[in-house]
């Protein structure tokens, strides 16, 4: 028998902050663009934001339409929500510490990264959602609105907190991505909260069956049409 949410929600609010764990990332890079534009005048950084985040965030989603399912879901979400996580603690601190150029290729680098394990992270957490119940891809597609929100959020907390200035703006700059650092890891426990349910062992054991049973259809059927006695019947 399918096991029952204790609460009805739990299930599907773990799903929703994994939702958040996916795009919060590039929202907390294109809301902290005050910090970079401080740190490097006279370059757009919204425009170079797009470019480096959106081209490979589309070549791994190619990639991962044709390959995808030969990446199992587990790795192919907690790795990149961990190299996300690294990410928003890596970039304002290198970004203080190094040479303006420097930490300049190497926060595009960290976006261009961000992309990547983004689009991965897309494939596989709706294709491990399809397993599920209609409304856990739905709960899926709220956390990716949530992100927004909490994003918007944090940012305007941090930045009331401290003075106007520039000491005020790094300060809260530093707090608003650690901050967002430790919100995917939250997303990252739920996963693993959610993943090693009963709730979900069931599903994913229902759908291993599913396969077995639909390749076994299959190799049924191909060894039918080869038979030359079912040839020579039909």
């Amino acid at each position: 028998p399918e096991p029952k949410d204790p609460l009805g929600f739990t299930y599907y609010l773990m799903l929703l902050m994994v939702g958040v764990g996916l795009l919060l990332p590039w929202n907390t890079f294109i809301t902290a663009v005050d910090l970079f534009t401080h740190l490097y005048p006279g370059i757009n950084m919204e425009f170079l934001f797009a470019i480096f985040y959106n081209a490979p965030n589309f070549v791994i989603l190619m990639v991962m339409i044709k390959w995808g399912h030969k990446i199992p879901y587990t790795i192919g979400i907690i790795v990149p929500l961990a190299i996300s996580t690294v990410i928003l603690v890596i970039v304002p601190i290198q970004a203080l510490l190094l040479p303006m150029y420097a930490s300049l290729g190497l926060t595009l680098l960290c976006v261009s990264i961000t992309g990547t394990s983004t689009g991965i992270l897309f494939a596989a957490t709706f294709g491990m959602a399809a397993l599920f119940p209609g409304r856990y891809t739905q709960s899926l597609m709220s956390g990716i609105g949530v992100a927004g929100i909490i994003v918007a959020a944090i940012r305007i907390l941090t930045k009331l907190a401290l003075p106007a200035n520039t000491e005020g703006l790094i300060i809260s700059s530093l707090i608003y991505f650690a901050i967002a650092a430790f919100v995917v890891l939250i997303a990252i426990l739920c996963f693993f909260i959610f993943r090693y349910s009963p709730y979900a062992r069931y599903y994913f054991r229902r759908a291993a069956r599913t396969v077995e049973y639909d390749e076994s259809e299959i190799l049924y059927n191909d060894s039918n049409n080869n038979d030359p006695d079912n040839k020579e019947r039909s």
